[in-house]
């Protein structure tokens, strides 16, 4: 079980309301806590989270009221640096990409403050543990319903996120180090290997009304689509520029996720469709 800032304050105020113990002996119990992070742990430990205790029960509340605010901001404005300047930018993440690591990181926010019954504006580091984040990846699928693949995903977001966190502040290494231990979930269903028979891709590729433009575009899209095994998003980004159908082995130029780049090998039929398709729809142009 692991141990955040957030348990230490709740330890605190305990200590405080329910034991009545002095602002003396509360400080004890702090140093060797952070005696217990530091030399046992290997934690960095940050003083303006748990600050010490002061004479004056109003002063004490305000000073971890205040320290809480403090977190707070500083992790909404990492989760802003990070989804709007270093994972599109610095990272050259596609837009797609960001935009889901922006839902995961939305969706886990929402999820802390759900099960800690706390209001967005107080969620921070010390909220984040390991516990945390298995339990929400426990309901991303017995709730959600997320597949493995799916959950996955969103785990990976969140360590993308207190990585990131962690290089800017190192009082936030010890939250990540501890999340980062979380293993990549197997799936133990067997895949069956799904796809068409001959007549059935027959028929499909029938659909279309090839006399008709629109008709004429979506089957050679469709046939594009079947040789190359390229995504939707993959084959609209394609440039007649990408075509070498002039090569030995005629192939085209697909730029995928994260701007990787491959080349595919079409076949003879499909250079012949794409050769019809841009006379008719580009006038042989490049």
């Amino acid at each position: 079980m692991s141990i955040t800032y957030a348990d230490i304050r709740r330890f605190i105020f305990h200590m405080k309301d329910n034991e009545l113990k002095k602002a003396s002996t509360i400080n004890v119990y702090t140093a060797a806590i952070r005696f217990f992070f530091e030399y046992t742990l290997g934690y960095v430990w940050d003083s303006k989270k748990i600050p010490k205790m002061k004479r004056g029960c109003h002063l004490r509340y305000e000073d971890i009221r205040r320290s809480q605010k403090n977190d707070a901001i500083s992790f909404y404005r990492l989760v802003r640096d990070f989804l709007t300047v270093y994972f599109p930018k610095q990272r050259g993440a596609s837009p797609n990409t960001a935009k889901s690591y922006k839902d995961a990181l939305n969706l886990f926010i929402d999820y802390t403050s759900m099960s800690q019954g706390r209001p967005l504006a107080e969620i921070g580091f010390g909220c984040i543990s390991r516990d945390l984040v298995d339990g929400f990846l426990m309901w991303l699928e017995t709730e959600r319903k997320y597949s493995v693949g799916s959950r996955d995903q969103r785990m990976y977001a969140v360590k993308s996120f207190l990585k990131y966190a962690a290089e800017k502040d190192k009082t936030v290494m010890f939250v990540y180090l501890d999340v980062e231990a979380i293993p990549k979930k197997k799936d133990g269903r067997a895949k069956e290997i799904e796809f068409f028979s001959e007549s059935a891709l027959e028929v499909i590729l029938a659909q279309p009304d090839r006399h008709k433009k629109n008709g004429y575009r979506d089957l050679f899209f469709m046939i594009f689509m079947y040789d190359t095994g390229a995504r939707a998003q993959e084959i609209l980004n394609l440039r007649l520029c990408d075509t070498r159908l002039d090569a030995d082995s005629p192939y085209i130029i697909i730029t995928g996720k994260d701007a990787k780049i491959r080349h595919v090998p079409i076949m003879e039929k499909t250079c012949r469709h794409l050769e019809a398709y841009r006379r008719s729809r580009h006038c042989g142009k490049i």
